[in-house]
């Protein structure tokens, strides 16, 4: 069992997430300084979860841990550090070597994420005349909000192309705008087969690269009462 590899200069000594040899009876052989946290967890008091990876490993298997929470030491935090782990055979079988991922920025990016759209969609429930969408790059609504639009409910317009709501107005550079458009008039269908004015605003959809994936935006009804204005069939 070499563990030279966990000397200064080391390639486990360089490893930027938690490195760590066990052996049996939880005994730690090796680690480097981004395990330190982690080792006095095994040593102590380890989850069954845990426990039952390094086990895994001292028989000759691999096993994942995906992924392992480190208990915060601040009471008003559930957890500190979130960590991805691959628990391996080493020397024969007569070791394990646990290998960690930091990936606690990326799950609070992600809550940050999810937190962002929850509020988003909070927020545009409240408004009782406008309804907000978000189309696909296919001109489909992919979102509406809770109210739902056009006499919608919000199910009842998901899915459907954008294109077959709009009677009269710039489709394509409201519901698929490639740039922010602001107070563009539009005719829409109704479901109850009327017409309606509505004035609309977009964004585009873009992810982190620039890509873009469709819009997202707006309408709101330009007669204030939602007086019809002529009569048509329904979307679709």
């Amino acid at each position: 069992m070499d563990l030279s590899l966990f000397a200064l200069g080391g390639p486990f000594a360089n490893y930027t997430g938690p490195a760590i040899v066990i052996g049996p009876n939880r005994l730690v052989l090796a680690a480097n300084a981004a395990a330190e946290e982690l080792s006095q967890i095994i040593k102590a008091a380890p989850s069954d979860e845990l426990r039952t990876a390094i086990d895994t490993a001292l028989s000759g298997r691999a096993a994942q841990i995906n992924p392992l929470f480190l208990p915060s030491a601040d009471d008003r935090k559930r957890h500190r550090r979130a960590l991805d782990l691959t628990v391996l055979p080493w020397g024969d079988g007569a070791a394990a070597l646990v290998l960690g991922r930091d990936i606690t920025l990326d799950r609070h990016l992600r809550r940050a994420l999810v937190d962002s759209h929850e509020r988003y969609k909070d927020i545009v429930g409240l408004l009782s005349r406008d309804f907000a969408w978000e189309t696909d790059a296919d001109g489909r609504f992919v979102f509406i909000s809770p109210r739902g639009g056009l006499g919608y409910s919000a199910d009842g317009l998901l899915h459907r192309r954008a294109a077959e709501c709009v009677v009269d107005g710039p489709v394509d550079r409201v519901f698929q705008a490639a740039e922010a458009v602001n107070e563009i008039a539009l005719r829409l269908r109704h479901a109850d087969g009327s017409l309606v004015a509505v004035v609309a605003s977009a964004t585009p959809v873009r992810d982190i690269d620039g890509v873009w994936h469709g819009a997202r935006g707006i309408c709101r009804d330009a007669a204030g009462s939602g007086d019809a204005a002529g009569d048509a069939p329904p979307c679709g």
